[in-house]
C-alpha cells in the first residue's frame, strides 16, 4: 500500500517506505537505469540513484544502509562501471556530506564480490 501511496519511482530517484515484517525501520526504493550503450546518461542516472538514497538515509537519520549492485542484473549495466559509480559515488557523498553512515554493498555473486573488493583495494592504496 505504501509503495502506491508514493506513486512510483523513476531511474535515479529514490523513496523511502516504512519496513513493516523486516528487520529494517525503512526501505529505501531507488530504480537504477537500463544501460542501453552508455551514451544515453545513464552513468549520471545510476549516480543519482545512490546519491538521492544516501540523502534520505540522512534526511530519516538511518546510520546503516545496504545496496545491491544496483542495475547490474536485468538492466544490463557493466559490472566493472557500476562498480566505480557505486563506490566513487558513495565516498564522495561521505567527503562532502560530512554524515557517519555504515554502508555495506550487498553482491550476489563472486564477480561483483571481487570488482567490489578490488575497486576498494585500489582506493585504499592510492590514500596512504
Amino acid at each position: 500500500k505504501e509503495c502506491i501511496a508514493i506513486g512510483g519511482c523513476s531511474p535515479g530517484e529514490a523513496r523511502i517506505t516504512g519496513g513493516h515484517n523486516l528487520k529494517a525501520k525503512f526501505i529505501i526504493h531507488t530504480p537504477g537505469p537500463v544501460y542501453k550503450n552508455g551514451n544515453q546518461g545513464e552513468d549520471a542516472l545510476l549516480n543519482n540513484s545512490y546519491w538521492n538514497s544516501l540523502l534520505l538515509a540522512k534526511k530519516h537519520g538511518i546510520r546503516s544502509l545496504s545496496f545491491p549492485a544496483i542495475s547490474t542484473g536485468v538492466y544490463g549495466y557493466p559490472k566493472v562501471e557500476a562498480c566505480s559509480i557505486a563506490i566513487d559515488t558513495v565516498c564522495e557523498f561521505m567527503d562532502r556530506q560530512e554524515y557517519h553512515l555504515n554502508v555495506y554493498f550487498i553482491l550476489f555473486d563472486n564477480e561483483s564480490y571481487d570488482l567490489y573488493n578490488n575497486y576498494a583495494a585500489t582506493l585504499r592504496a592510492k590514500a596512504l
